[in-house]
């Protein structure tokens, strides 16, 4: 019964964040197995958007993912990957690559990522976030070689705040003065 009710609420909160319309996507971090997403997908209230899915099989010792709803009709997946992150003495979620064309035919890139936790104390653990960063980095430059203005969405937990090296650094998020949202 928990499990159905827990399904009913995920499904109520991705139907509600898009008002009058559920969103296209959804970034999922923490995702427990497949079970969870076909079930979410084929036996929940979202099953009458037509979401499918695409996740993560990362050597986290927890056994937790990342996945990707998209709405088919909203969303034409091109293809998808696990980009491990690899870390000298412990496992982490590995980064999820999704490409796919969106309802304008623009060529999207999303990449999902759930960086390694601070639970060992920040200062201790941020080598790993580091490490993460310059991963996820390196992808999104390899879409800078392949692609002419190539349209890239990051989501997930990254764990750091916008001013920790992780982001402000090795990403080098930020602000754009100009106002674009532009590389």
């Amino acid at each position: 019964g928990r499990y159905k009710k827990k399904l009913a609420n995920i499904s109520r909160v991705i139907t509600a964040v898009g008002e009058w319309s559920p969103p296209a996507i959804v970034g999922l971090c923490e995702v427990e197995n497949d079970r969870v997403l076909r079930d979410l997908t084929k036996y929940s209230p979202l099953k009458e958007y037509g979401y499918r899915y695409v996740m993560t099989d990362s050597p986290d010792a927890r056994g937790i993912d990342v996945a990707l709803l998209y709405q088919r009709d909203q969303f034409k997946l091109l293809g998808y990957q696990s980009i491990r992150i690899n870390l000298v003495d412990r496992a982490t979620r590995d980064l999820l690559h999704v490409t796919g064309i969106v309802q304008t035919l623009d060529t999207l890139d999303i990449i999902i990522a759930h960086f390694p936790s601070r639970s060992q104390g920040q200062k201790s653990s941020q080598p790993y976030r580091i490490k993460a960063a310059e991963t996820m980095r390196k992808t999104v430059d390899s879409l800078f070689v392949i692609r002419h203005r190539p349209r890239i969405i990051i989501m997930g937990d990254l764990n750091d705040y916008p001013k920790n090296k992780s982001i402000s650094q090795v990403l080098n998020a930020g602000i754009p003065q100009d106002g674009k949202n532009e590389y």
